[in-house]
């Protein structure tokens, strides 16, 4: 997928244009395992996101590469299940001078899901819970921040 479009007032900055432009790629691979034929899935995604200042040429940019994968399902016997998903990549932020921000890692996250009786059909699955059972690895530079506060001081 690749986008491009301007936004006017960014971050409520009354005449700040900025030129915001997407390239995301990705895979989804659905499919079973086991001895009941568990649906398992595995979605990829690499991208870059670039918000160019218009009034300065400058850009604040972000390069990033996920996995996210289905790594156990416990069917509960009640018409859900419980399943464990591992996210795990890599989130760099550049400016004009270099690499600003870095945030990787991964963190593990337990889900309770009905899957409305039809396990193969994703588009009738509720999310009943979601709980964080490990948290994230790696660099957070990014937690906390305000990403306004920063595109404006990096792009200004």
């Amino acid at each position: 997928d690749e986008s491009t479009e301007v936004e006017e007032n960014f971050c409520d900055v009354e005449g700040l244009s900025v030129e915001i432009h997407e390239v995301i790629d990705g895979t989804f691979v659905f499919n079973t395992t086991g001895p009941n034929d568990v649906p398992h899935l595995i979605t990829t995604i690499h991208g870059t996101v670039s918000f160019t200042n218009l009034t300065t040429g400058k850009s604040y940019i972000n390069v990033f590469d996920n996995v996210d994968k289905t790594l156990e399902i416990t069917d509960n016997g009640d018409g859900t299940v419980t399943v464990i998903e591992l996210a795990a990549g890599g989130s760099r932020w550049y400016g004009p001078d270099g690499k600003v921000f870095d945030d990787d890692g991964q963190i593990r996250i337990e889900l309770l899901i009905d899957f409305g009786g039809t396990p193969f059909d994703l588009s009738d699955d509720v999310v009943l819970d979601a709980q964080l059972i490990f948290g994230s690895t790696g660099t957070n530079d990014t937690e906390g921040r305000d990403f306004c506060e920063d595109f404006l001081a990096i792009t200004g």
